[in-house]
């Protein structure tokens, strides 16, 4: 195959003696998403609907028909070309049978599962005139699809909405207090009839925030900050007024920082959008010298979704040494701990140390570190790695699934402790079923 520039190529592989996969494909109207629907039919697989696969972020497929035993007859069904200078960093939505995915420069494409046939392609002619913006626009983590409208952010600030059906542009708003400075990366969440998003750019010194907009006509519902601003222009609540006081040095208000570039869970049980916010901004030219604990960096903060009101916080940074205090993906499920069903949040910062929250109040049920589990349960690079090995032929799954239960992570005792730099984990999701738990770390052995 020739090497074809500024293009991604989307593959799927299908077992070649099956032709079931396109007689599956149910008609419908496009893009028919809705809370009821995500509920009902989250947990079949047969469609895709929201980022993680259901409402908790769960990112497992309980499909079984490619296993162990057939997976040797796997061949290429289609490949699909798509234009993107930077490749692909999104996860892809499906539903009944139609793939909607982003790419670089925020172009949005529908294709066709069955055929790969591109449906329509979406290019928004993102603006990279501002040097952040030009950084955003690169990479474009997903869309979310609802009630037949996609949606997604762009690198110079903008939520737009599509028609799913065809592509054409439904609604667009701003989505930033200042586009020159921050952009859009995270794929956008869905639920309550809103759509959230965050934005990028903790470590240029910008100050997070999200906000939330009506699904049907791009209204702005609510927009919260992450942390506080200038104290003599006052407070916009209480919550910020709090975080305030966890702030000192010269000029602290400029800091920035506690970005949401990316990881939201929307949980229609508790009414709440659980956001992982990065690490404290160091100022305009790294000036700032902060200190204090500097809410709401580093932490896992729960506001209610249709107000953006705050409701707990948990700040995992406290618990960071060396490594970045950044908070990734936040998966929502219910285990029986201590003999007692417990609705929680579960999340992995990238100092690699693993919390369990009750998802509703924030108390903290557990909190264990990657690096200090037992032998059986892991896995490059927390295992000693065989350097006689090359590296191209080593395990690729960074953690093995126990055959216990997730719950029995937690009961044996902890071996040895491993450096900081041997435990941290990177901004991919976690994979949780009834069976079994992963986490990738990085893997830099």
């Amino acid at each position: 195959m020739s090497h074809r520039p500024n293009i991604a190529r989307w593959c799927v592989l299908l077992l070649l003696s099956s032709g079931a996969f396109a007689d599956e494909i149910k008609s419908s109207a496009a893009g028919n998403v809705n809370e009821h629907r995500v509920i009902a039919e989250g947990h079949t697989g047969n469609n895709w609907p929201v980022n993680g696969g259901d409402f908790g972020a769960q990112h497992f497929s309980p499909l079984r028909e490619i296993n162990s035993q057939n997976v040797a007859t796997l061949g290429l069904a289609w490949a699909t070309d798509i234009p993107s200078p930077n490749g692909l960093a999104t996860e892809p939505i499906v539903v009944d049978g139609i793939i909607y995915l982003s790419a670089s420069l925020d172009r949005i494409s529908a294709i066709d599962a069955a055929s790969g046939k591109v449906r329509w392609t979406y290019d928004p002619k993102v603006r990279l005139s501002f040097n952040r913006n030009s950084l955003t626009a690169r990479t474009n983590r997903g869309v979310a699809v609802w009630e037949g409208k996609v949606f997604f952010g762009t690198g110079d600030c903008r939520m737009i909405a599509l028609d799913a059906a065809t592509g054409k542009p439904v609604w667009e708003t701003p989505a930033c207090l200042d586009s020159t400075i921050t952009g859009i990366t995270g794929a956008p969440r869905v639920g309550g009839g809103r759509v959230y998003i965050g934005t990028n750019g903790s470590d240029s010194s910008v100050a997070g925030s999200v906000s939330a907009f009506d699904v049907a006509t791009g209204k702005q519902v609510w927009r919260i900050a992450t942390t506080p601003g200038d104290p003599a222009k006052g407070y916009e609540n209480r919550s910020l007024e709090m975080a305030a006081k966890t702030w000192a040095g010269d000029r602290w208000w400029l800091a920035g920082g506690a970005a949401v570039w990316d990881a939201m869970t929307y949980d229609p049980d508790s009414g709440l959008l659980l956001l992982a916010t990065a690490g404290p901004g160091d100022g305009p030219d790294r000036a700032i010298k902060s200190t204090g604990d500097r809410l709401f960096s580093g932490c896992i903060l729960a506001v209610r979704a249709d107000t953006g009101a705050y409701v707990w916080h948990y700040q995992t940074a406290k618990h960071a040494t060396a490594v970045s205090p950044e908070n990734f993906h936040i998966l929502i499920t219910s285990l029986s701990i201590r003999g007692k069903m417990r609705h929680v949040a579960m999340t992995v910062p990238r100092f690699g140390e693993f919390f369990i929250f009750d998802a509703k109040t924030g108390e903290l049920l557990s909190r264990k570190s990657l690096g200090s589990r037992p032998a059986s349960q892991q896995s490059p690079p927390t295992m000693p790695v065989d350097r006689s090995v090359p590296r191209t032929a080593r395990t690729p799954m960074l953690n093995r699934c126990s055959r216990r239960s997730p719950n029995s992570m937690w009961s044996a005792p902890a071996k040895r402790r491993l450096p900081d730099a041997l435990r941290r984990k990177c901004w991919n999701s976690l994979v949780y079923s009834t069976t079994c738990l992963a986490i990738h770390t990085d893997n830099a052995l």
